[in-house]
């Protein structure tokens, strides 16, 4: 009787334990459990609010006849945004099409003579909630044949309920083309991958971007894009502006970074440091 009793004991606590680990889920979780199309846990989906449990439930259910109606959406959609200012945008910044052009730069970070790639880096900071923040580093690599190519890294770090950590890196790598540009601002159409890599693996998606940047005076830069694709099985898009001051070749900026995987937000403000080459 003893010994029943003690390994019914065991089998308790064993799943004490299980239960303990398993319910691990976060707002990372959700997401994750988004981009590969699987049910929430328990702990994820009471971590999560109705408007964001109905949208992830929304999701993950999709056929894919729907999902590839939504693909087709976004590739007109994006299509749509990217072309449609830039014949109002080259006759207002007086460019004339060609492909030889000087980088447009912040005043101070001009040189004497004009290099033929324009090289920046930066690193910023941002918190999406009490638990979940992030570190952002991008480096953005700008020719004077108006052809672009940048890569950027989310790292995210989840504070967990049960004490443990969730980490997730997400990046965007995409090739840009300046359709527009003057002395002082530019405007670029993009394409490209996003990549979410956690615990479980590594998965793609695809990416359509429009960039600008402005340089109204000397010091002061501002800088927008929206981007809109997928990862995996769900639909990703941001919304980001920024303005910074230059000073020599560092420009500390600030602004918000509105970014959502799944129905899951994984944006907020930041500030950083960006370096010029």
């Amino acid at each position: 009787m003893i010994e029943i009793r003690s390994v019914r004991l065991s089998g308790l606590l064993l799943a004490f334990s299980v239960g303990l680990f398993a319910e691990d889920g976060g707002t990372l979780h959700r997401a994750g459990d988004a981009v590969r199309g699987t049910e929430p846990t328990a702990q994820s989906a009471s971590a999560s609010d109705d408007g964001d449990h109905r949208a992830h439930g929304h999701t993950s259910g999709l056929s894919n006849e729907a999902s590839e109606v939504i693909v087709e959406t976004l590739v007109i959609g994006a299509a749509a945004l990217v072309l449609a200012p830039f014949a109002l945008a080259q006759d207002a910044l007086h460019d004339d099409g060609g492909f030889d052009h000087p980088v447009p730069v912040p005043e101070p970070v001009m040189r004497a003579t004009t290099p033929r790639v324009v090289i920046s880096g930066s690193v910023d900071y941002g918190r999406v909630d009490g638990n979940l923040d992030r570190v952002t580093a991008e480096l953005d690599l700008r020719s004077r044949w108006r052809i672009d190519l940048s890569t950027r890294w989310a790292f995210y770090r989840e504070r967990l309920a049960n004490g443990g950590e969730d980490h997730v890196a997400i990046g965007t790598t995409a090739l840009w083309y300046r359709a527009a540009q003057g002395e002082r601002s530019s405007l670029r159409v993009g394409v490209g991958a996003n990549t979410w890599h956690d615990q479980i693996g590594t998965t793609w998606g695809v990416m359509f971007g429009l960039g600008a940047d402005v340089v109204p005076i000397e010091h002061l830069v501002f800088g927008a894009g929206a981007e809109i694709g997928s990862i995996e099985h769900v639909s990703a898009w941001r919304l980001r502006a920024t303005v910074g001051g230059a000073w020599r070749w560092f420009e500390p900026y600030a602004g918000w970074d509105a970014f959502r995987v799944g129905g899951v937000d994984l944006g907020g403000p930041v500030a950083g440091l960006r370096l010029w080459f």
